[in-house]
């Protein structure tokens, strides 16, 4: 198995990161290390977690919620490979981060 991050998820990692850092508390590093954690849960067992219910069709797309900041990480399962894709708020509108999946599956 390949696990990597996209680099529209780094992005968005380190934006979360500036965002709690900016915040009176400052937790931008215990995100960091929620994350952390988030992906070696999903690198252990990425098909553990369950289905994204705004995914797209053909994809398998699955998602790890970050309880304490109410963060998605969201990652694409093509075969025997992991790509995550997007790390969202919660609230954030559904289907959001369509924009950063591949265009093309890998194969």
């Amino acid at each position: 198995m390949s696990f990597d991050i996209s680099a529209e998820a780094r992005a968005d990692t380190a934006n979360t990161i500036r965002f709690y850092n900016s915040k009176p508390d400052r937790h931008g590093s215990a995100f960091r290390a929620e994350f952390g954690r988030a992906v070696a849960a999903i690198v252990e067992m990425p098909r553990m977690y369950p289905l994204v219910a705004d995914g797209v069709p053909d994809r398998e797309i699955r998602e790890y919620h970050i309880e304490r900041f109410q963060q998605r990480v969201i990652y694409l399962i093509t075969g025997d490979d992991v790509l995550v894709v997007a790390i969202v708020h919660a609230s954030r509108r559904e289907g959001s981060w369509h924009g950063n999946l591949p265009t093309e599956p890998a194969n």
